[in-house]
């Protein structure tokens, strides 16, 4: 029994007393019998901290009690007493004696009676001791360890602790609710959307063809390429590109590949209908696919624009299987003039495309369709192509990417094996690079708010297990051994979780419109219930190894010491 009796001041009376049954093996002493035997049965509802001293040290008698020991040690009991309650208290004492060993410390000689067993010592040196006639010596029992705390140990102590430090509990479930807020908050999703939506208007402005990258074996000037720049090439250009057709085929990067080749005074006959194709002057384009596929495979195969589709009178899905005969003239070259040779052959349809393409930037942007953009498979056009001097493997290609970023990757692979690609690189490369320059401000400020998120929460549950050193002292007076508390600890933290998790969810209305305005994003989602959870857990976890590790090193004997060494 500790001279400032070591109560938790919160509890009442008999909320103390209970707290060694908790891990008490077997039946145990009941309180409201020591309670009647000190008198304090009045007292039992009433908190610690509205006790008279010598209540208070008749609870703290009571409670050592409570365990049922062999031996009671009184460390100057009544030093804080006046003189009537003092005797009271050594009364007690000595009742108990008759029952048990008592030693009681004391400097005042006025509480030693003749019948007291006395030993005097003065700085570690026995001056007297008394042996009494009927004293013996006892064979030495083995003290019986207390068991660990149940669910429902955790739980009852929990109930009352919470209900007694409200503020505190409330303190706690607020640090892991606004935590979880902001990193939730703060994510960065919607500056994902934000970029996928810029390539997505990007690309209803230009086309699909904005991510097509051409190749061509020779041209005469570096249009498309950045020709402004004084390292890009500008005239007569001329390079290999014909094993690269095999080389992205197989890119995951790629949607396809295909030959891109210009046919004149072209004549298509469809289900015995002749029809006739304005030529534009310009190279086939590509700009959706509407229906079908791009040929492959070693069959004769064609993709034709929608606007022969049209002309046809047929669906997408009729003309979807049909076979057409192509006849077109190709242009060959004797010196500066041009020879067109006559060339045809019949595939099968396999896709319908869109061959709109739009040019210019901002809002001066022109749309056109290019009607005679046919392709064909490799063998189709092999078999056109056989009329004339031209190959297949020195021909145009188109390789259409699958996102910006993919564009500008073989765009810079290209550049590197000294290889000029064409396509709208310009465009792209802008949306890319804010893309690119907003993610990396948004990783930073993501990291700057974990960090004092981590911080902030780990540094609260610091100073509020700090200031719990002396609650956990008296746990430990009680029996409480480190993994005890460290089970009560965890119940609470994880009890902690639980009501800031349900009132996040709770809440998710509100917080998502606060999310909106300050971060542009919703911070939960039905779809995404885990992330709250997970981040919640992951803050209490923090706190819980921080609390824990406190708790671990609290030495009672240092966190009740008063006054020098």
């Amino acid at each position: 029994m500790w001279q400032d009796y070591k109560l938790l001041n919160e509890l009442t009376v008999l909320e103390n007393l209970n707290l060694p049954t908790y891990l008490k093996k077997g039946q145990g002493p009941k309180a409201e019998k020591i309670m009647l035997e000190l008198k304090i049965s009045q007292l039992a509802e009433q908190k610690v901290k509205d006790l008279s001293g010598g209540q208070r040290q008749r609870v703290a008698i009571a409670r050592e009690l409570m365990k049922d020991p062999d031996y009671l040690l009184a460390d100057e009991p009544t030093s804080a007493l006046d003189q009537g309650t003092a005797r009271e208290v050594m009364g007690i004492f000595r009742e108990l004696a008759k029952s048990r060993n008592v030693i009681v410390v004391t400097h005042e000689l006025t509480n030693i009676s003749q019948t007291d067993q006395v030993i005097e010592l003065d700085k570690g040196v026995l001056l007297r001791g008394d042996q009494k006639a009927d004293s013996q010596l006892v064979t030495k029992k083995s003290l019986n360890k207390n068991k660990g705390l149940s669910m429902q140990g955790i739980l009852k102590i929990l109930k009352i602790t919470i209900s007694r430090h409200q503020g505190r509990f409330l303190t706690t479930v607020l640090t892991l609710l606004v935590g979880s807020s902001l990193l939730l908050g703060a994510s960065g999703e919607k500056i994902q959307e934000s970029n996928q939506n810029a390539f997505a208007d990007m690309i209803e402005v230009y086309g699909e063809n904005i991510l097509d990258i051409s190749l061509v074996p020779h041209f005469m000037s570096a249009a498309g390429t950045g020709n402004d720049s004084e390292t890009g090439p500008s005239a007569n250009v001329n390079q290999d590109v014909s094993a690269l057709y095999q080389q992205y085929q197989s890119d995951e990067r790629i949607q396809f590949v295909t030959y891109s080749l210009a046919f004149n005074d072209i004549e298509i006959k469809l289900a015995d209908q002749d029809y006739q194709i304005t030529s534009s002057g310009n190279a086939p384009v590509i700009n959706k696919i509407l229906a079908g596929e791009m040929p492959k495979g070693p069959k004769k195969q064609v993709v034709v624009p929608e606007s022969f589709i049209k002309k046809s009178g047929l669906t997408m899905a009729e003309a979807l299987g049909q076979e057409l005969e192509f006849s077109a003239t190709i242009t060959t070259w004797q010196g500066e003039t041009p020879i067109f040779v006559p060339t045809k052959v019949t595939a099968e349809i396999v896709g319908v495309i869109n061959t709109t393409v739009t040019t210019g930037t901002g809002q001066e942007t022109f749309t056109y369709e290019i009607e005679d953009s046919f392709f064909f498979s490799e063998s189709a056009l092999t078999e056109l192509l056989s009329v004339s001097e031209k190959k297949l493997k020195d021909s145009n290609f188109i390789m259409r990417t699958n996102s910006p970023e993919s564009l500008i990757a073989i765009k810079d692979e290209l550049n590197s094996q000294g290889i000029v690609p064409l396509g709208n690189f310009e465009i792209v490369e802008d949306v890319v690079r804010l893309g690119q320059q907003s993610t990396e401000q948004t990783s930073s400020v993501n990291q700057l708010m974990i960090v004092l998120v981590l911080a902030t929460v780990g540094a609260i549950y610091l100073i509020s297990t700090l200031f719990r050193s002396k609650e956990y002292a008296i746990f430990k007076v009680n029996g409480f051994d480190n993994f005890n508390l460290v089970k009560l600890n965890s119940g609470e933290v994880f009890l902690a979780v639980f009501v800031a998790l349900t009132i996040l969810l709770a809440l998710s209305p509100f917080l998502n419109q606060l999310s909106e305005k300050f971060f542009g994003n919703e911070m939960l989602s039905l779809a995404e219930l885990g992330k709250p959870v997970l981040v919640t857990l992951l803050l209490g976890a923090l706190g819980l190894l921080i609390s824990s590790l406190i708790i671990w090193k609290i030495d009672i004997m240092k966190v009740f010491k008063v006054g020098k060494k």
